[in-house]
């Protein structure tokens, strides 16, 4: 540092958190939020996902897009629906497959953009 010139530091408090995080303090949610994060550990599950906030579809037309048998698209299917990530509706032998917590698309958003951030160079 040459004379003359001055080093300035900023002190800021730390923010105060909680002592417990309220997802700890809930067996219950913490039980919720972690099958949750079960439904979604699949890339298969995943493309569903994404193929339903585009539009709803028949089973069939996911057989098709995603190139996978119907047991195995079926099986993906009912993991979402346990998870309460997506709904159907029957109609005659047809089932319709909607997207009905669209709040998920922000949660695996959040978790790629993170993923992004913590991968090393």
């Amino acid at each position: 540092m040459r004379n003359g010139d001055q080093q300035t530091t900023t002190r800021t408090t730390p923010t105060k958190r909680p002592s417990k995080p309220a997802l700890l303090s809930d067996p219950q949610k913490l039980i919720e939020t972690a099958n949750l994060f079960k439904a979604l550990d699949s890339s298969i599950r995943l493309h569903i996902i994404e193929l339903l906030a585009q539009r709803d579809h028949f089973v069939y037309e996911l057989v098709e897009t995603l190139g996978s048998s119907q047991p195995l698209i079926s099986q993906h299917l009912r993991v979402l629906r346990k998870a309460s990530i997506v709904d159907c509706q029957r109609n005659g032998r047809l089932i319709t497959y909607s997207l009905c917590c669209r709040d998920i698309l922000k949660v695996i958003n959040l978790a790629a953009v993170t993923c992004k951030k913590a991968k090393p160079n």
